[in-house]
């Protein structure tokens, strides 16, 4: 990715997301460091009066910005603004408060909730915005405050307001059922940044495919849906919700590398799983909710696979382990070593042999399945037959009724 498509990419978003995003990357990429420290820069001088986060990202990276000044005077005149904007929706909220229109003192209460938000004081935003809700008089008006305290409490990084607020909103979709995708992605953001990605999944696919909001975009919950799955669903269920879930379905199709992904674990083809993940990856790095969980996405999706992909063995060499799952013979190693010792697998490793064992144990889980699959099988022919004698018959009863 060069700094053209990164500025696409950043421009995708409403402004607070794209600065902390911009931010993130600066931080954690050194080869974009220049380009998006000054990116955020502008954009906290073009679309916010936010001074302290002015001088703090100007402070951090001094080196990054020779060629541009600090701003005396942009700070000055945000001051003022800053100053008068806030009195005047002071006083406009006390008169209303005065006159007791509630409505109008819901309104005004509004303003200055979402004023602290564009100046970036999210915990001001936040109280006040919490004292609009003694003006709300309908659930539609309680779902709109509700989403917009989800979306404060994100960018402040308080995940468990955010489903706080999120279980607040759910029980009012009915009078805003255009807001169920936002309240969701939300929900599932929250869930995935805590690590409880089965919930994160199961809110994710609640998404519909042409959402679209200031925070996320729909490839993003493609992305996060598509993970969650991998980590959350066996071989079996991708399958079963690639082909039946219409929205997980058109929604996984936002993301092609993914999907492939999923269609390798679909397919018990490991190899090709693993390359495509690792591919994808460094991009996948550049997503400030996503980067803290790839390596933990990555270890779940390969104990998940290992599991399955060793359930038919009793003995395996490990060096054919490591090729299918496309790693270094030591790395296959130390993982069964240690998916044996937290109890995720019942086997024995033989490092001198560089093999497998599986447990007997396995052995009847394996006969139980395969018989499974046999009395399946004998059940699903046995049906067969039966219809084919049944139209066979009922052919021949029609026959000898026609000759009559």
């Amino acid at each position: 990715m060069d700094t053209a498509d990164l500025e696409k990419y950043l421009n995708q978003y409403g402004v607070w997301p794209r600065i902390f995003r911009a931010l993130f990357i600066a931080r954690t990429h050194e080869a974009f460091r220049s380009f998006c420290s000054q990116y955020a820069l502008k954009e906290i001088k073009a679309k916010t009066y936010n001074l302290e986060l002015y001088t703090s990202v100007f402070s951090e990276f001094s080196n990054d910005f020779r060629e541009e000044q600090f701003d005396l005077s942009w700070i000055d005149s945000v001051t003022y603004h800053r100053k008068q904007n806030l009195d005047h929706l002071t006083k406009e909220l006390k008169s209303y408060k005065n006159n007791l229109i509630r409505e109008s003192i819901r309104s005004a209460q509004l303003d200055l909730a979402s004023f602290f938000a564009d100046l970036g004081q999210f915990e001001s935003a936040l109280r006040a915005y919490a004292k609009v809700r003694e003006y709300c008089t309908n659930a539609g008006q309680i779902a709109h405050l509700s989403l917009e305290l989800m979306r404060v409490s994100i960018w402040m990084e308080n995940y468990s307001h955010v489903l706080a607020f999120g279980s607040r909103a759910k029980s009012t979709l009915t009078a805003a059922v255009e807001l169920k995708s936002t309240v969701y992605a939300y929900c599932g953001l929250a869930h995935m940044y805590l690590g409880d990605y089965k919930s994160a999944l199961q809110h994710f696919i609640q998404v519909e495919p042409d959402f679209s909001d200031i925070l996320l975009t729909k490839t993003d919950v493609s992305t996060y849906a598509s993970l969650c799955a991998l980590v959350c669903w066996d071989h079996n269920e991708l399958i079963e919700q690639l082909n039946e879930d219409e929205i997980f379905n058109a929604l996984s199709d936002l993301n092609p590398s993914l999907r492939k992904c999923m269609y390798f674990m679909g397919q018990r083809n490991y190899s090709s799983l693993f390359e495509t993940l690792q591919t994808s990856f460094p991009e996948y790095a550049l997503d400030m909710y996503l980067a803290p969980h790839l390596l933990t996405f990555m270890s779940l999706v390969r104990e998940r696979s290992l599991v399955d992909y060793l359930f038919p063995y009793s003995a395996i060499p490990m060096k054919k382990i490591a090729s299918d799952f496309h790693v270094d013979l030591s790395f296959i190693e130390d993982f069964l070593l240690q998916m044996v010792e937290a109890q995720k697998l019942d086997a024995k490793i033989d490092s001198l042999n560089k093999c497998v064992y599986m447990e007997s144990s396995l052995e009847g889980e394996r006969f139980q399945e395969i018989q499974n699959i046999a009395e399946n099988t004998h059940i699903y022919s046995k049906a067969i037959h039966l219809q084919t004698m049944n139209t066979f018959n009922k052919t021949t009863d029609d026959e000898s009724t026609t000759h009559t």
